[in-house]
């Protein structure tokens, strides 16, 4: 025992070449470090956490204008439906409008330079109903 000892005592003055020792050092340094901080934990679980909420808020943000788009084009196409059926609605008011109206008038015209005057009379009494 006493032996090992007095070797390693003789072994205390032994110093490394210097090129060894600067290789060395660049290697150590050049390799990655595994990081067992708590502080580095820390920071490594905040990044991944603000990823994933970016990510999130990403998806639901793009998710929403989906959303949006689909409803306002199915909400403006009963829009344009309603607008459509109220159109129609109009153009047969003024048709019913018109053969009220206008259309007694034009068969008169039309009767009246085709008949003679008694025959035109005579329509037009069965027409107002005398």
């Amino acid at each position: 025992m006493k032996n090992l000892f007095k070797n390693l005592e003789d072994l205390r003055g032994v110093n490394p070449n210097p090129d060894f020792l600067h290789r060395s050092k660049t290697e150590i340094l050049a390799t990655y470090q595994t990081h067992s901080s708590t502080s580095f934990r820390i920071s490594q679980f905040k990044n991944r956490l603000v990823e994933s909420l970016s990510f999130a808020a990403a998806l639901g943000l793009t998710s929403l204008l989906f959303y949006l788009t689909m409803s306002g084009l199915s909400g403006s196409s009963s829009t344009v439906i309603t607008q459509q059926d109220k159109i129609q609605f109009d153009i047969q008011l003024r048709d019913a409008k018109y053969y009220k109206e206008v259309a007694p008038n034009v068969y008169m015209v039309v009767l009246n330079e085709n008949m003679e005057e008694e025959e035109f009379q005579e329509e037009l009494n069965k027409l107002l109903g005398k």
